[in-house]
């Protein structure tokens, strides 16, 4: 890069109200250092808040002993952001206050801007705040406008609020915190905003004077609230007014060093902003454009590569520098994984990234000159080409199985992925709770995946494979091929595994209740289910394990399990993969193992023989094994014969309930997609049988266990699908027909 490029007019850096000063072209660069910038994820407690004190106060210490200028917090990070409804406790909202308070008094003479952000109380609201510290004051707080559907359950929106309006809400002043201890002997009193906008406490060391009483108030105590006498001495207090961050707030960066100590550390100078909107504007005042985003998306397979693109994308269009922090480890595991994603961008060049499932800092360098180039509008060649993945659809050929995101992974990437969230998500629960993997080995597909999870969590966590604890409970309907294909694979990836068989256990009971046991009706079926369940949750406590469940997402959309049997776990691992996506999973499973690539470490010949068992459960139908099977261990009950074939099971959870496109559109696009594979009565047919069991079910997912979410698309009610359990699938159906019978009339 030459000089030619600053060859522009001069730049204007408003310092203050009255000095301006003016370099030339040349001399835009003298005087001026690199800026140093931070992003920060710290391994937080949910819900413990002087533990993430502790854990923020070091990252800003680590940042500023590494010369930062700016340090960006992942999202509310002193609470957690999954929080919950814990949100709501005054308790969690006080702490957040007077811990604010000391982190914002350990910024002092650090020079280092910090944005952290936390639940902020007015009143009777609750919003999502960011405090900007800097020096040893919080010289701003903005309030967050843009909330997800999620947190406008516990956050207000400033934007349909009445926080303008200065009779509706007061600020809180504690006066005395009894031992220092917070919420020891604490008294509040409201003053008028206009008197203090708002005011963040911590302890005092003695009550201000009481205010001399007059004969009417003699019974009353009450304290001069003057703010100019309430020195530090007594009230360690902050005083802040409300900003967007593309507003005025103190100098971080490009501080001209050539300036007089009096104006080094200058007052006003617009750098950071939210708004992309308002990235001309921050252009044209001199400034760079700064987005700083705290985020606590969970961490799906194959988003990150398209959020990184779109920052990218956003950096290059508004010549600006984006910084991104992730919420990570530490967050709850109940629905989603959290992998502390970390980014720094500027105009459109990856400056700085952290390793994912991984917390701390991640930090860069940013040179004076780069930052001219960006504020100059110097040309750049990224060029990123972004697949439209609507684009096969729009051509009249959509894609037969939507669930693989073959648009956006090959198949490799999709196991990696899928993987390490299942792990990741698996290992914090079993940390947290201590405890080892329990699961059910049926030799089918879906406990085969369920296995490599379970390895997978064990393998982050240090333990050895031998910590699962995978059990084989044959039954009356198991065939002779899957009780050999389960113990060929447990033994063979080194697990404790453990043979149990149920037969007894389930004509006992069966005898118990006044069943025959000849008739292979649901009750027959089911006992078998819900024994094995038993079995597992007894070894759980035995053990000292959890129960993880194996079931899947197509399974659940259909309710294809048996209530509080197979439904029913500690914790799911395959909660939110499609069938079509555990199929493809097994595949890349046994090909790592044969080519000598998987993630588990075994010899070659347990790898090949776990390889060839993974092959052939790929081979074989899906069948919940619940009646006896054939003479030659044929298998009587299939699948996809009851409930249909799990390639148009998936496009109709895809297009209908994700995708929420009417019932007559999904069946044209599955007569696209499968014409040369199902008749249109055929997909009619299954069509039909998807829409009424998938109303009829609700009741099972209602009461399905937590599990960790790998895609945003899933079924549990508690953050994701709410329906009721009694709702009728008529007018679905009823669309369907009438479409269908339009159709046939104009063929005729």
């Amino acid at each position: 890069m030459t000089n030619d490029i600053y060859e522009a007019s001069g730049i204007t850096l408003t310092l203050d109200d009255t000095l301006t000063i003016e370099k030339t072209a040349r001399e835009q660069l003298e005087g001026y250092r690199d800026i140093r910038i931070g992003v920060a994820t710290p391994h937080i407690r949910l819900g413990d808040v002087a533990h993430n004190e502790r854990a923020i106060l070091d990252l800003i210490s680590q940042a500023n002993q590494a010369g930062a200028d700016a340090l960006l917090f992942s999202d509310m990070a002193l609470t957690g952001r999954s929080a919950g409804d814990l949100f709501f406790q005054r308790t969690l909202q006080d702490a957040c206050l007077e811990s604010l308070a000391r982190i914002t008094k350990a910024t002092a003479h650090a020079r280092l801007l910090v944005l952290l952000s936390l639940p902020l109380r007015l009143e009777q609201h609750l919003y999502k705040a960011t405090a900007i510290l800097y020096d040893g004051e919080i010289v701003g707080m903005t309030l967050a406008s843009y909330l997800s559907r999620e947190e406008r359950r516990w956050f207000s929106d400033p934007l349909c609020s009445d926080i303008g309006e200065h009779d509706s809400f007061s600020c809180e002043l504690i006066t005395q915190a009894g031992n220092g201890k917070a919420g020891s002997g604490v008294s509040t009193f409201h003053l008028p905003p206009d008197e203090c906008p708002t005011i963040l406490r911590h302890t005092i060391d003695r009550p201000p004077l009481p205010v001399n009483l007059d004969s009417d108030t003699a019974d009353v105590m009450t304290y001069d609230f003057s703010l100019c006498e309430m020195t530090t001495q007594n009230l360690l207090s902050f005083t802040f007014k409300f900003v967007n961050l593309c507003t005025v707030i103190p100098c971080l960066a490009v501080r001209p060093s050539l300036l007089s100590g009096e104006f080094s550390a200058c007052d006003e100078l617009r750098l950071f902003n939210f708004d992309s909107s308002h990235a001309v504007d921050a252009l044209s005042h001199g400034s760079i454009p700064v987005a700083a985003i705290a985020d606590a998306r969970p961490e799906w397979a194959g988003d990150y590569r398209q959020l990184k693109s779109d920052l990218i994308r956003r950096s290059l269009r508004d010549h600006s520098i984006i910084l991104y922090a992730g919420a990570g480890k530490g967050e709850s595991s109940s629905g989603g994984i959290y992998a502390g994603r970390r980014l720094i961008v500027s105009d459109g060049r990856v400056l700085g990234e952290g390793e994912p499932f991984t917390t701390g800092l991640t930090m860069t360098e940013i040179p004076a000159k780069d930052l001219f180039a960006v504020r100059n509008n110097a040309k750049t060649s990224w060029d990123i080409l972004k697949l439209n993945p609507d684009s096969d659809a729009k051509q009249g050929n959509p894609d037969r199985h939507p669930f693989l995101l073959r648009h956006e992974l090959e198949g490799v990437s999709l196991f990696t992925e899928t993987l390490a969230i299942q792990g990741n998500g698996l290992a914090d629960r079993l940390a947290t709770v201590g405890a080892r993997p329990i699961l059910g080995l049926s030799g089918g597909l879906d406990s085969a995946v369920a296995l490599l999870a379970s390895l997978e969590a064990v393998r982050l966590l240090n333990r050895p494979y031998s910590d699962v604890r995978a059990v084989s409970m044959p039954g009356p309907g198991t065939s002779q091929a899957s009780r050999r294909l389960a113990r060929s694979l447990g033994e063979a990836m080194g697990v404790d595994f453990r043979e149990i068989a149920i037969d007894q256990a389930v004509t006992l009971h069966l005898e118990a209740i006044g069943h025959d046991g000849v008739a292979h009706d649901v009750t027959y079926e089911n006992a078998q289910a819900r024994e094995r369940t038993q079995i597992l949750m007894d070894l759980a406590n035995l053990e000292g394990g959890i129960v993880v469940g194996t079931g899947d997402l197509s399974e659940l959309a259909l309710g294809w399990c048996t209530y509080n049997g197979d439904q029913m776990s500690m914790y799911s691992v395959n909660t939110s993969l499609a069938k079509t996506v555990i199929r493809e999973m097994t595949r890349v499973a046994a090909d790592l193992l044969d080519k000598g690539t998987s993630p588990f470490v075994i010899d070659r010949d347990r790898a090949a023989t776990a390889a060839s068992a993974l092959r052939e459960i790929l081979q074989r139908p899906v069948s919940p094994e619940l009646l006896p099977p054939g003479r030659d261990d044929t298998l009587l009950q299939l699948t996809e014969s009851a409930i249909g074939p799990y390639g148009l099971i998936d496009f109709f959870l895809w297009h209908l309930v994700f995708g929420r496109k009417k019932p007559s559109v999904v069946y044209e696009l599955a007569r696209a997609a499968f014409a040369d594979e199902y008749s249109g009565h055929e997909i009619q047919t299954w069509f039909k049988t998807f829409i009424r069991r998938f109303f009829h079910n609700q009741f099972k997912r209602t009461a399905s266990p937590e599990g960790v979410a790998v895609f945003p698309r899933r079924l549990l009610p508690e953050n994701a699908w709410q329906m009721p359990g009694d709702a009728r699938p008529d007018l679905w159906l009823a669309e369907l027909e009438v479409h269908i019978a339009g159709r046939q009339e104009s063929s005729l």
